[in-house]
C-alpha cells in the first residue's frame, strides 16, 4: 500500500496573485462611468415637434471630466443615437447644464433616455436617465 502525503500545488501560490493583481488593477481601473444625466421623467408626452433642444444637468468633478463625456439618446429602447452635445459653465457644485438638438423621430409617441461614457477606451457608460415621454407631431409646411 503506498502512502499517501498532502502536497501543496505549486499553481495555488501562482494563481492566488493573479487573482489579487486583477482585483486591484479593477479597484485601480479608474473612475467610475458617468452618472445618468440628470432629466425630469414625465407622466404624460410632452408634445414637440422634433426640432427642438434638450437641456439637462451632467454631474462631474470638473470641466474637463464633463468635456470627455459622449452622450446618447435612446428613443423607444432601440439602438443609442449619439448627440452633439454643448455643455456650459458649472450651475451648481459638480453640476453642468448641457442641451443637444433631439434625434431624428417619425411622427407619434416615443421614450426618450440619455446617457453619458466616458470617451476613453474603457468606454464606461453609465446608466439611463428617467423616461421622457414624446408625443412628436409632424410640422405643417407652408
Amino acid at each position: 500500500m503506498k502512502d499517501r502525503t498532502v502536497r501543496s500545488a505549486s499553481w495555488l501560490p501562482l494563481f492566488a496573485a493573479i487573482i489579487s493583481t486583477w482585483a486591484v488593477g479593477a479597484c485601480r481601473g479608474g473612475n467610475a462611468p458617468p452618472q445618468a444625466p440628470s432629466t425630469a421623467s414625465s407622466d404624460r408626452p410632452v408634445r414637440i415637434t422634433g426640432t427642438e433642444k434638450i437641456v439637462w444637468d451632467q454631474v462631474a468633478k470638473d470641466a474637463i471630466q464633463v468635456a470627455h463625456y459622449r452622450y446618447f439618446a435612446y428613443v423607444d429602447d432601440e439602438a443609442p443615437v449619439e448627440l452633439r452635445v454643448n455643455c456650459g459653465p458649472t450651475t451648481a457644485g459638480n453640476s453642468f447644464t448641457c442641451s443637444a438638438p433631439l434625434p431624428m423621430m417619425r411622427a407619434g409617441r416615443h421614450r426618450l433616455q440619455l446617457a453619458a461614457e466616458e470617451a476613453d477606451n474603457q468606454k464606461r457608460r453609465g446608466p439611463k436617465s428617467g423616461i421622457i415621454l414624446l408625443d412628436v407631431v409632424a410640422t405643417k409646411t407652408p
